[in-house]
């Protein structure tokens, strides 16, 4: 079981992947937060990494970005 796609190495000794579940996210902005809209690719660069504490989105910054 892995939380990641098969890499290649393992793909050509036919290892087979089984999707037996999926995660679920919520995402839960203050209040108080200017930024009123995120697209799903937006939302996934926040969670990869690619959007970093302190950049612009959407025109505001993202102040603090916190996983819990």
């Amino acid at each position: 079981m892995a939380s990641r796609d098969l890499a290649d190495s393992e793909a050509k000794k036919g290892v087979k992947a089984t999707v037996i579940a999926k995660d679920g996210i919520a995402v839960i902005v203050n209040k108080d937060s200017k930024v009123d809209e995120l697209t799903s690719a937006q939302v996934k660069d926040i969670y990869t990494g690619k959007q970093q504490n302190g950049q612009t989105l959407n025109k505001e910054r993202i102040i603090d970005i916190k996983e819990w």
